[in-house]
């Protein structure tokens, strides 16, 4: 029998690819080679996939009677805004070659994530029907 996938499972796979991906830019940064946006390019791809996917596939399937589910699906998507902001920044200093600093970026997200994987994941995977997981599983497991 064939071991149903949760909705945490496949999301928490999606964080590992983009720390992956994060790692590399920061990597090719301290190069300060041709390489770097092309790492840039393809850790923001995977970020912008991962933000669609939690707001379209996600955000619009789970509405909750839970006043603190609701709160924590409004929290993420202040946190994606902020995120977007900052990568968008990080993208004008890269483009304009000035010093990259990932710090502040990097403890940001992966506060997200910790919060996500933590507290969000594992309330979906509770709180949803099986026939509203088995959409978001579908539409996280098929390629944008």
């Amino acid at each position: 029998m064939k071991k149903k996938r949760s909705i945490a499972e496949t999301m928490v796979k999606h964080h590992v690819k983009i720390d992956k991906l994060l790692h590399e830019f920061k990597n090719e940064i301290k190069q300060k080679d041709a390489p770097l946006i092309g790492a840039f390019n393809k850790f923001k791809w995977e970020l912008e996939r991962h933000f669609f996917i939690e707001e379209k596939a996600i955000f619009q399937l789970h509405y909750s009677e839970n006043e603190k589910s609701n709160k924590i699906r409004e929290q993420l998507m202040e946190e994606h805004s902020i995120l977007r902001r900052i990568i968008d920044r990080i993208e004008n200093d890269l483009l304009n070659n000035r010093e990259i600093d990932l710090y502040g970026f990097r403890k940001k997200l992966l506060k997200h994530k910790e919060f996500e994987n933590r507290e969000f994941y594992p309330r979906l995977d509770e709180e949803l029907d099986d026939s509203r997981k088995k959409i978001i599983i579908e539409r996280l497991s098929n390629p944008i």
